[in-house]
């Protein structure tokens, strides 16, 4: 009864403070109404024994989130406790979530950007601020700070967030952000959370790469910082990010290098095709200059003076003494160098993944052709522009002057100015070779220069030679093919066409009987009988001139057969002045020969 009358006496409080301003709004005596309350003003109903009964809550029309005697808020319509749960709007914009009981459990309010959410205590029977956690609201997610205030949202259903900046909450574009799991997303200039899997580079110095499934979370993030660029891949389970270290990563855009430490030591933009490494002492990146790098590919790329990769064919100079030739595939397959002289040629063994040097072939090094010999060395250069070629010699490079030189697969005849001859005609080279030049300036034929002194090698047989020093008198020789033409034409025969291989046979015989005055040669073999189209041939020595010669062979009945013989159609002359190792020593050696 004294609970009662204390109620009572609260209720005549209520209403007379109530009238006193003007009846604007009655204070229930029973509850606290946070929405709004109709109050029944007539507080003493007379029971039916006559006795006076307090007004209770059921004589109060409710509506609104109310605190109860127990302490606990519940929501109610019309003095009715609402038991569907979920969020709730108060009329002073302040939302709560309603159980299923009708009692509320946590008060979401907003004031500008100052976001706080509240969890109803049951021991305090009062409101805790939220703090260091998130709330869902709504299907929107809210992350409440140390201090409760609200720095990031994320909404579920637009895919989009923000984030507390300087009391604002801005939308989150281009940036990562932690939500509820844990986990990082990334947010595009839209500001949509992004959904696809793989690289995304927010910037150049910050990527991202996203995972596919249903997650879409940040797995591994590439950004610089002190001007160095690190990875990290993030360990789910431990809700942490690790280190990268020892391997190679392709964003799309870049191809980067991380090293035992975890320091990007190499990038290549692949937009730009531009290659840095590292530089430690400076701390940044610089772009490299003429070197070659496999990246972390199976093929070998160049990359010129301002660090770009060059891909086109053709040579490319690093420095004076060095250059590397680009396929048509776009990567290195030679190296070319050149110290003090020396030129080598190597090719890269893809296979083997070493270089190899090459050796007896050709090789075209920018406009020029080398010839690289048995020990890798080049020894011939020809250049294509100029038509100039040169010998290396005495580790030299010298012209090749009225010289004949095989360049590739055809020989070609230089003049005195070391170019190239290309009218057709007869050359002399300067080691005693005639060269014969066609139309199209090959060379198709070369032979001694006969006049030419020098060694002239004899086969003695079996493995044996020998060398005796001269030269041939092609003077002697034509005027004596003449006197026996013209001892023909006074015999009334037919001249003796002067065959080319009978010649060069009686040039064979002439330096031989310088060593051996027989028909016999030296290697013990009939000349007849070894010697191709040979039918006949007369020898003489010791004579001083060819017309001496001619006397005695006519004079001679066997010589002057030969001679006059109608049967033989073709003929060959030589004379060989032996100067040094002239076995038989009569120095003037004569040879004609006859074929049919």
């Amino acid at each position: 009864m004294s609970t009662m009358k204390t109620n009572i006496a609260k209720r005549e409080k209520s209403l007379m403070a109530a009238k006193a301003i003007g009846s604007l709004m009655a204070i229930a005596v029973l509850a606290i109404v946070i929405f709004s309350t109709n109050v029944v003003t007539q507080a003493d109903e007379m029971g039916a024994d006559g006795t006076e009964v307090l007004a209770t809550a059921s004589d109060v029309v409710q509506s609104g989130v109310i605190q109860d005697e127990d302490g606990y808020f519940r929501y109610y319509v019309n003095g009715e406790v609402q038991k569907t749960a979920g969020w709730i709007d108060a009329d002073d914009g302040t939302r709560y979530l309603i159980d299923e009981n009708g009692v509320a459990a946590m008060k979401f309010t907003r004031s500008g950007d100052t976001i706080k959410i509240y969890r109803f205590s049951a021991d305090s029977k009062d409101w805790t601020i939220c703090k260091n956690e998130w709330q869902t609201v709504d299907n929107v997610l809210y992350y409440l700070n140390n201090s409760g205030l609200c720095e990031k949202i994320y909404d579920n259903s637009s895919k989009k967030a923000k984030s507390l900046s300087s009391g604002k909450l801005v939308q989150v574009k281009s940036q990562m952000l932690i939500l509820n799991d844990g986990r990082t997303y990334y947010f595009n200039s839209n500001g949509d959370k992004v959904t696809k899997g793989g690289w995304y580079h927010i910037n150049y110095d910050n990527m991202v790469f996203v995972t596919g499934g249903g997650s879409h979370y940040v797995k591994e993030r590439i950004y610089k910082a002190s001007g160095i660029f690190r990875m990290y891949s993030f360990n789910d389970s431990k809700k942490s990010w690790d280190m990268n270290k020892n391997l190679w990563k392709n964003t799309g855009r870049k191809l980067m290098y991380f090293d035992g430490s975890g320091t990007c030591t190499i990038l290549y933009d692949q937009a730009s095709n531009i290659l840095y490494r590292y530089i430690s002492s400076s701390k940044s990146y610089k772009r490299v200059s003429n070197v070659i790098d496999k990246l972390n590919g199976s093929r070998y790329y160049f990359y010129d003076a301002n660090g770009n990769r060059r891909t086109s064919s053709g040579w490319k100079k690093v420095n004076g003494s060095t250059a590397y030739y680009v396929c048509d595939g776009g990567y290195v397959t030679s190296r070319y160098t050149d110290q003090k002289r020396t030129k080598k040629v190597y090719n890269f063994d893809y296979s083997k993944n070493k270089w190899v040097q090459k050796k007896n072939m050709w090789k075209t090094v920018y406009s020029s052709r080398y010839y690289f010999g048995s020990n890798g060395v080049a020894t011939i250069s020809y250049n294509n522009s100029t038509q100039k070629a040169y010998k290396f010699t005495g580790r030299k490079w010298k012209p090749a002057k009225k010289l004949i030189m095989k360049i590739g697969n055809a020989n070609y005849y230089f003049n005195s100015a070391a170019k190239r001859v290309v009218k057709a005609g007869k050359y002399k080279t300067a080691d005693g070779y005639i060269a014969y030049v066609n139309r199209r300036g090959v060379v198709y034929k070369r032979e001694y220069d006969l006049s030419v002194k020098r060694y002239y090698t004899i086969d003695l047989g079996k493995g044996r030679k020998t060398r005796v020093y001269g030269y041939y008198d092609i003077g002697a020789a034509n005027r004596l093919s003449k006197m026996v033409n013209q001892h023909r034409a006074e015999n009334g025969l037919s001249s003796l066409k002067v065959s080319t291989s009978l010649t060069e046979t009686a040039t064979t015989r002439a330096k031989e009987i310088s060593n051996k005055y027989s028909h016999y040669r030296p290697n013990g073999t009939l000349c007849l009988n070894s010697m191709y189209e040979l039918y006949g041939e007369n020898l003489a020595c010791g004579f001083s001139g060819g017309d001496l010669v001619f006397r005695a062979w006519s004079k001679s009945t066997a010589h002057d057969s030969n001679m006059l013989n109608t049967t033989y159609k073709t003929m060959g002359v030589a004379v060989f002045v032996a100067l040094k190792n002239d076995k038989q020593g009569y120095k003037r050696y004569y040879v004609l020969t006859f074929g049919k």
